[in-house]
């Protein structure tokens, strides 16, 4: 799950000193942005972890003496900027004709929710759907309603560091998720 650590920065030196602890954090977590104010007296960062307790289990004694610290849960339906990952969907068809009607509706999915590959078997009864979502519970929360009366769905998030093929980001997806440029809406 993502979660943003609200800072409120007592000792902005030994707080941004804490770096070299934050990559030995342990494998689960990350960080991906670290936001401090002018001042450095405030910072908003945003995590991925098992969940905020285990977070704060981290961070609180690491930061206990440079910060005071607030957290919450992303509610990743709604967020948009999130990192991106790579979810299959497999689809158990039901209905061929109202499951394959429903492509323009996939093809406008919210953001942060992009359809990669559609892979029907040749019976229609079947189908593996890769996407780029920010979270599997965002593309369940998408899928799942839409699909409903047409297929029966189960997911997994691919280990992109032992797949091949994926799509490699280009320059305008690295500045979008950089946020030095806006995409049109």
């Amino acid at each position: 799950m993502f979660i943003v650590a609200e800072h409120t920065i007592k000792s902005p030196d030994a707080f941004f000193g804490l770096a070299s602890e934050i990559v030995k954090a342990r494998p689960g977590l990350k960080v991906f942005q670290s936001l401090p104010n002018m001042r450095n007296d405030r910072a908003v960062c945003l995590w991925e972890d098992h969940s905020v307790d285990a977070l704060k289990a981290f961070l609180d004694p690491l930061t206990a003496n440079s910060s005071h610290n607030t957290y919450y849960e992303v509610d990743s339906t709604k967020a948009t900027g999130l990192p991106s990952r790579f979810v299959v969907a497999e689809h158990t068809i039901t209905n061929p004709d109202t499951f394959f009607g429903l492509a323009s509706e996939i093809l406008r999915a919210r953001p942060g929710l992009k359809v990669l590959q559609s892979l029907p078997n040749m019976s229609n009864d079947r189908a593996l759907c890769l996407w780029e979502v920010h979270s599997v519970d965002a593309l369940k929360a998408f899928l799942d309603p839409l699909t409903a009366k047409s297929s029966r769905n189960s997911y997994y998030e691919v280990d992109s560091t032992k797949a091949t093929g994926l799509p490699s980001p280009t320059a305008l997806d690295l500045a979008v998720a950089a946020g030095t440029v806006r995409r049109a809406a």
